[in-house]
């Protein structure tokens, strides 16, 4: 048997998963972490930008955060 240290990007899955983060909002938060704004997001991901700032919504409530800097320095 042979342990390997965990990537970033598994580290990253496991918290998300931990607080409950659909895969939408998942996407959504790749997104604002590479410094995307609500419209780039978007576009990216084919939906509203409405839309965009109710996953963002999701996400500060799930890590009680209130801002998308809050939010990349709670994930990084």
């Amino acid at each position: 048997m042979t342990i390997s240290r965990a990537s970033g990007a598994d580290l990253m899955g496991l918290l998300l998963k931990a607080y409950g983060v659909t895969a939408r909002e998942q996407d959504v938060c790749h997104e604002v972490l590479a410094g995307q704004s609500t419209s780039e997001i978007a576009a990216r991901l084919t939906i509203s930008p409405y839309t965009v700032q109710d996953h963002l919504k999701s996400l500060f409530a799930k890590f009680g955060v209130r801002s998308r800097a809050e939010l990349v320095a709670k994930l990084s």
